[in-house]
């Protein structure tokens, strides 16, 4: 019920509420104090702050429709900043192209031939990976000859060595 107590003082409950926490402060001495205390406040703050009125509706939306203006201006900035910019990108293209033709058709023409080197290479190294069960079974055996070559090499090495 503490928590109606200051809507109560502020005539901000409805009246179901209202008749709660009436009947609540005739059987509650803690809440009626503590309501006691704020309707004592809200009188003191009335006393004290006796000029405080809300401002017009006109005030209110002047100071919205300069909020308004300055968003659209804040916005329309931006906008005009990259046109800017990207008129400048464009010309500055254009200029390049122009000057150094020849060697923008290079520069392209050796970008492509990388991109399908890049591209061959993908497609082998895909072919070479779905392949690796048959490299496997050649692989295993191939070792093993060159494991048993390899050990039969070094005995021999060493036999001769000691022998001789």
């Amino acid at each position: 019920m503490k928590e109606l107590l200051s809507a109560y003082s502020d005539d901000e409950v409805s009246p179901v509420e209202r008749r709660d926490v009436e009947a609540h402060i005739q059987i509650c001495r803690e809440c009626k104090k503590e309501l006691e205390e704020l309707l004592w406040l809200k009188q003191e703050m009335e006393i004290a702050y006796p000029l405080s009125m809300e401002p017009d509706f006109q005030f209110e939306q002047s100071v919205m429709d300069k909020v308004r203006k300055y968003n659209q201006q804040k916005q329309a900035i931006p906008k005009r900043r990259f046109a800017v910019a990207g008129l400048f990108a464009v010309l500055l293209f254009s200029v390049l192209l122009l000057q150094t033709g020849q060697v923008m058709y290079m520069a392209m023409k050796f970008t492509f031939a990388f991109v399908k080197i890049g591209i061959s290479l993908a497609h082998a190294f895909g072919s070479i990976l779905s392949s690796v069960p048959y490299v496997v079974e050649v692989m295993v055996p191939t070792v093993i000859i060159i494991l048993i070559f390899s050990g039969w090499s070094i005995r021999r090495l060493l036999i001769t060595k000691t022998a001789g």
